[in-house]
């Protein structure tokens, strides 16, 4: 989110991408979805959901660490 209050597009996309990925590899699908699509959004030049979907994002990431967070530290107890 500070990369796009600095209205730096670019740089919101190029973190776009590896998180897309790496959601994806580690079975965080809301999170890889979201991302891929305001990827695809931000490669046709449009930014104007852009802030919403940075809002989904931190939400769907948000929602995935509260679920996982306690399996996590069980495992590593």
């Amino acid at each position: 989110l500070q990369v796009f209050e600095l209205r730096d597009i670019a740089q919101v996309k190029s973190h776009l991408h590896p998180l897309k990925g790496r959601a994806s590899t580690v079975g965080v699908a809301q999170v890889a979805e979201i991302a891929r699509q305001a990827e695809a959004r931000l490669k046709e030049g449009d930014s104007s959901q852009l802030q919403e979907s940075l809002l989904a994002l931190r939400q769907a990431y948000q929602r995935f660490m509260a679920e996982y967070r306690p399996m996590l530290e069980s495992c590593l107890r």
